[in-house]
């Protein structure tokens, strides 16, 4: 690589980035910058990219420690607009060890990081990794496993695909679905989802699911943004219940979502609810 090439795409993100800190002001609600998770895990022939995403996250993390806001967002592969998305013909998604990101995600991450109630200012949550695939995702591709997926660092990614793969998956919801139809009252749909969302807890983040306590927040259990995204996605597709980011990672226990959730899914038609159908017919 040239020193021209180097700097070329080192320069914008370091020495844009560096203005913005400087010249901003000091007492903004939120300082969001877009990086990328080949900062992460690296990708051949993009060391100058890798370094400059690098730069920024280390940035983000130098703003929290002296109380200002910052997020970097290292982003992996966006479907539907950005430079994969318009040079298809030449740039395979396939060839980035990522998961794609969908624009409504985006847009989600974006509110979650701008919302003051959920943009908590620590050092910890300054960097937000988007993206990153799994083993099982890797398998299912037919892409041969990166070298990175065997650092230490990226232990989880491995866990989480195999309990996943351990759990038979989608199937598996088809007895959930239907307790959630034949459910009477709005306990008993609540108490059935809360089962579920602790056991969806417990394969995501790898834990026992006698650990998990219906009565703390989902957040408690390390759930962050991101994986918050992916509970949206999979409540709209299982249960049929559109929820907002905010309500998953906000202070209501377990419990307290479940009834929030009961009362927006569509499966669920309490007695009350179907008696008032069958006047109306």
């Amino acid at each position: 690589m040239t020193w021209e090439n180097l700097q070329a795409a080192l320069a914008p993100k370091v020495k844009g980035s560096w203005n913005l800190h400087t010249t901003l002001p000091k007492d903004m609600q939120f300082y969001i910058m877009l990086s990328s998770i080949c900062g992460i895990v690296g990708n051949r022939g993009q060391s100058n990219y890798a370094a400059g995403n690098v730069y920024q996250d280390a940035l983000a993390r130098y703003r929290s420690m002296h109380g200002l806001p910052a997020n970097s967002l290292d982003l992996g592969s966006m479907l539907s607009v950005g430079f994969i998305a318009e040079n298809q013909e030449t740039v395979s998604p396939a060839a980035f060890a990522a998961d794609n990101i969908r624009e409504d995600e985006f847009h989600a991450l974006l509110e979650y990081h701008i919302d003051p109630r959920t943009n908590t200012n620590t050092p910890l949550r300054s960097q937000v990794a988007i993206g990153l695939s799994t083993r099982a995702l890797f398998q299912r591709k037919g892409i041969p496993e990166p070298s990175f997926m065997r650092d230490p660092l990226f232990t989880q990614l491995r866990a989480i695909s195999e309990h996943a793969a351990a759990e038979g998956d989608e199937d598996s919801f088809v007895a959930t679905r239907e307790a959630m139809r034949a459910a009477k009252t709005l306990d008993e749909a609540s108490s059935i989802i809360t089962e579920a969302l602790v056991k969806r807890i417990s394969s995501i983040m790898t834990l026992p699911v006698e650990d998990i306590d219906s009565g703390k927040p989902i957040h408690f259990y390390g759930v962050d943004s991101l994986v918050a995204v992916e509970f949206r996605n999979w409540l709209a597709k299982n249960m049929e219940a559109s929820m907002e980011v905010l309500d998953i990672m906000g202070n209501d226990s377990i419990a307290q979502l479940s009834v929030k959730i009961a009362q927006a899914s569509k499966i669920i038609q309490l007695e009350a609810e179907k008696a008032a159908a069958a006047a109306t017919e």
